[in-house]
């Protein structure tokens, strides 16, 4: 999505918003995906289901712990 223009950050808010209603965890991973967690927390999301990720190791990471039966990743 980073080919967006200047509505990139807005098309992001946009996902979060959205994706704080339909899934349990949302884990972003750089600059303009962090404003997808965070308007999923301001939508209503709790802070604790959103991981703000500056590395892909981090966000690596945090879903390899969340993996699990039953469970699906967006990428």
């Amino acid at each position: 999505m980073n080919d967006l223009g200047q509505m990139a950050t807005r098309w992001h808010e946009c996902v979060g918003e959205r994706a704080a209603r339909l899934v349990d965890q949302i884990v972003s991973f750089g600059d303009l995906a962090a404003h997808a967690g965070l308007a999923a927390q301001r939508a209503g999301m709790p802070a604790a289901r959103v991981a703000i990720c500056h590395t892909p190791g981090d966000a690596i990471a945090l879903v390899r712990q969340e993996l699990g039966e039953g469970v699906a990743v967006l990428i």
